[in-house]
């Protein structure tokens, strides 16, 4: 984004299928993004964050008008637990968590219960 802060998030656009993940420095952005998100009618919204931090950013966003549906409706904290803790293993397990949302979602009810089942859920 151009200039300090999010100061440009409400120029941009996205589609109904898009998958927002809000991971900002410090969390210091997190309501923005949730709220931009949340508005602009993402097919998904993850945010990075602990529980400590997701009280905080759950007063900010409801401030800006988020109801608690939408709230709700934004996966926290993003990714698969499988464990990740560097930076790397926290992008594999962000981007494994938006391939099983979308598998989930393009596939038959069966075909989805095979793939709960060879994860071990």
């Amino acid at each position: 984004l151009p200039g300090p802060g999010f100061a440009g998030i409400d120029d941009i656009e996205c589609a109904p299928e898009d998958y927002v993940c809000v991971l900002t420095r410090g969390h210091m952005f997190d309501p923005q993004g949730c709220v931009w998100g949340t508005r602009q009618h993402a097919h998904y919204v993850g945010m990075m964050g602990c529980k400590g931090k997701n009280t905080t950013v759950h007063d900010l966003v409801t401030s800006r008008g988020v109801t608690e549906e939408q709230w709700e409706s934004i996966k926290r904290p993003i990714g698969l637990k499988f464990g990740a803790k560097t930076p790397a293993e926290l992008a594999i397990a962000i981007v494994a968590e938006l391939i099983d949302v979308r598998y989930k979602e393009r596939y038959s009810d069966e075909a989805r219960e095979r793939h709960e089942q060879s994860l071990g859920r």
